[in-house]
This record gives structure tokens, C-alpha cells and sequence, in this order.
């Protein structure tokens, strides 16, 4: 019974982590699904799917993050990281929202928490924008 316990909250764990880098990577994920839905819907197959929203995908990561780069501007700067960040923060809100929804019974910490969390997201996701400065 112990064992059970263990592997439950272990794999608990991972999918927490696994939905934290779904909400952190927001932009490049649902650019990715878009794409292999299209080409799912006319006739690119289950393969030819995947591989055009992998390659979206990773496209649009190093979109960003060579244009974050690049960008001289500080306005320029802050416009790529809120359009990168300000999905990552709704995710992460989301997610957080209903992973607590057990927790607290108060809704003021709930929300807090919750906030928390989407802010956490979105620091994250800036600073994985930002890793090639």
C-alpha cells in the first residue's frame, strides 16, 4: 500500500512538471497543434501532421527568442516578451487554479495562490525567452 502511495504521488509530480512546461512553452505549443490540425484535416496523415507542427513549433521558439534577441529597442523587447509571456501567465493561472482546487477553501487564497503560480509561469517563460542574451 505504501508503494502505491509513493508511485502515486511520484507520478503526480511528473505530470505537474510536465503541465508546467506545456503552460511555460504556451506560444509554440498551440502554433505547433494549429498547424498539425490543418494538416491533419487535409490529408498530410498522422505523420506528416506530426512532423509539420514539430517543426512549427520549434520554428516559432527560435522565432522568438533570435527576435527578443535581435531587438534593440527596449519597447520592442517588452511587445515579444508580453506576447511570449501573457499566454505562459493564463496557463499557468489555469493550471494552478485547478491543481488547488482541493486546497484551500477560502477563495481569496485560492485566487492568490493561483496568481502566484501564473506569475511564476510567466517569469519562467521570460526567462527561457530570454536565454540566448
Amino acid at each position: 500500500m505504501i508503494f502505491l502511495g509513493l508511485f502515486v504521488l511520484a507520478t503526480l509530480v511528473a505530470l505537474t512538471r510536465y503541465l508546467f512546461c506545456l503552460a511555460v512553452y504556451t506560444v509554440p505549443t498551440v502554433c505547433g497543434l494549429g498547424v498539425a490540425f490543418v494538416a491533419q484535416a487535409t490529408g498530410a496523415g498522422l505523420l506528416g501532421a506530426g512532423l509539420a507542427g514539430l517543426l512549427t513549433s520549434t520554428f516559432s521558439l527560435a522565432a522568438g527568442r533570435m527576435l527578443f534577441a535581435r531587438a534593440r529597442s527596449p519597447l520592442t523587447r517588452v511587445l515579444i516578451g508580453v506576447l511570449y509571456v501573457s499566454p505562459a501567465f493564463a496557463s499557468g493561472f489555469g493550471l494552478s487554479y485547478e491543481l488547488l482546487a482541493p486546497g484551500p477553501s477560502n477563495v481569496v487564497w485560492h485566487v492568490g495562490l493561483a496568481l502566484l503560480g501564473g506569475v511564476m509561469t510567466g517569469v519562467v517563460a521570460l526567462q527561457r525567452l530570454a536565454a540566448w542574451l
